[in-house]
């Protein structure tokens, strides 16, 4: 293919699609690692320059009002109706259009390649927010500043976005020293109430068993949300983790969406938490009792109609508020039973004096914290009383949850040892085949061995005090 000398901005699009249509993909897998690495670089590199010529584009669009013109819409809608850009993506790029056609160092350096779409965007916002009553002087200034960053002109080091953004948000202490403080305490003030009144929160089922929450806050109140999460994230104690080798590993991330879930689950349970439509938050549930007994679960959060896994709920209808409700051969209500507590408050309370908090080995969970687990699944016509109830975090609640069909020893299990009503674990074969009980140290004996006197027989107790002898039960919280 023969290319001349100067080519049309439509022509060169024409030309680049030829070539993208006769590139062999399949000789990609052919080439050394050093090349394909070359060429990896060098399609960054295009891609980005052909996103400046878009930009470019874009902002001619804009300033002859095309657009209308043609097609009777904004440039945003119309960017969004014709081409695969979301709303979101639109937008962005007609504001950048319209800033690149005002800072024309920027939109060049773009243009040649020198400057990211990442980095002409944080020039960009530094220098729309510079103050309107700045002479064009000091914002060229500013705008050859800002270039000279991004491009590593004059053997500088080229800094990369967020470092641009930091410069970019100081500006003006470069072009005009004299009225920073005045031009930093305006834009404060600008970006508080903008943030402000941008603050949302929204939430989106993906109908694979998760739910996404998207959130914005000001910067203030999103410090305190994010202390209160990694507080709870770094006092975590995870003992199945460091117990089981075999336990999969929990990311930081992970960590934290437990905290995010844990700060929910105690507001949920909190004397002052607002009711709704007359009830505290509840978790509504349908579910089959016969395919939980048979291991074949089928459940159902009432309201979003989304499926539960059987982990789920089983662990749910161990601590819930259970509304019974007969269904016709056809699914329809027959009938809708009274509210009826598992677990009532008076049984609970003597659960916290036993466990004092999940009792798990090694967690720190507090009983605000943790779910009544039926030892004998209530599914299972196990009786909800002390004998057969031990309190659990959700982390380890779902690790001894009963999987009906697993051989045994394949997993931890709970028992209360009738000789002291104490709970304790017995960890799976492949952990030690013996299946040696543990406890959490709350409930752990400690032998206290009696002094001795100097002719080797017991100390002699000093008056009015009791002989320190036998065991005692370490107590919790």
């Amino acid at each position: 293919m023969e290319i001349p000398g100067q080519v049309t901005v439509e022509d060169a699009a024409v030309l680049i699609g030829a070539v993208l249509d006769r590139v062999d993909h399949a000789r990609t897998c052919l080439v050394s690692p050093a090349d394909l690495l070359e060429s990896t670089v060098a399609w960054s590199r295009l891609a980005e320059r052909a996103a400046a010529v878009q930009t470019a584009l874009v902002g001619h669009v804009a300033r002859v009002d095309a657009s209308m013109i043609e097609a009777g819409t904004p440039v945003r809608s119309w960017l969004q109706a014709t081409t695969t850009m979301s709303a979101k993506q639109a937008r962005v790029v007609e504001r950048r259009a319209r800033l690149a056609g005002r800072f024309t160092r920027v939109a060049a350096a773009h243009l040649a390649g020198e400057m990211t779409t990442e980095a002409a965007d944080a020039v960009l916002a530094g220098l729309a927010q510079l103050p309107d009553d700045l002479t064009g002087e000091q914002v060229d200034h500013g705008e050859q500043h800002l270039v000279d960053l991004a491009t590593g002109a004059h053997g500088q080091p080229r800094l990369d976005p967020v470092g641009l953004r930091q410069c970019a948000n100081r500006l003006v202490e470069v072009v005009a020293p004299e009225v920073a403080d005045e031009a930093l305490a305006k834009r404060l003030a600008r970006e508080a109430a903008q943030a402000a009144r941008d603050r949302h929160l929204t939430w989106t089922h993906d109908h694979h068993g998760s739910v996404f929450f998207k959130a914005k806050l000001p910067v203030a109140d999103a410090e305190t949300v994010i202390g209160v999460i990694n507080a709870i994230t770094n006092n975590a104690t995870r003992a199945a983790d460091q117990a089981d080798p075999a336990a999969p590993p929990v990311s930081l991330g992970q960590r934290r969406a437990d905290a995010f879930a844990l700060v929910f689950a105690r507001a949920a349970g909190a004397p002052d938490t607002p009711a709704s439509g007359g009830v505290p938050p509840t978790v509504h549930v349908q579910l089959d009792h016969a395919a939980l007994v048979a291991g074949l679960v089928r459940a159902k959060l009432i309201g979003s109609d989304t499926d539960l896994s059987a982990g789920e709920a089983r662990r749910l209808a161990c601590d819930a508020q259970l509304i019974p409700t007969v269904l016709g051969s056809h699914g329809q209500v027959l009938d809708v039973g009274r509210s009826v507590r598992l677990v009532p408050p008076r049984l609970r309370a003597l659960l916290i004096a036993r466990d004092g908090g999940c009792a798990f080995p090694g967690c720190d969970r507090t009983p605000a914290d943790c779910d009544a687990h039926h030892i004998d699944p209530w599914w299972n016509h196990g009786p909800t009383d002390l004998a057969n109830l031990v309190l659990l975090c959700r982390h380890h609640h779902g690790l001894v949850e009963p999987h009906p069909g697993w051989p045994d020893g394949a997993q931890w299990e709970v028992r209360i040892n009738p000789a002291d009503g104490r709970p304790e674990f017995l960890p799976p074969t492949r952990l030690d085949p013996k299946r040696r009980p543990k406890r959490h140290t709350r409930h752990t004996k400690i032998t206290i061995t009696p002094p001795t006197g100097p002719d080797g027989g017991a100390a002699t107790p000093h008056a009015g005090s009791e002989p320190r002898t036998g065991t005692t039960d370490r107590q919790g919280p």
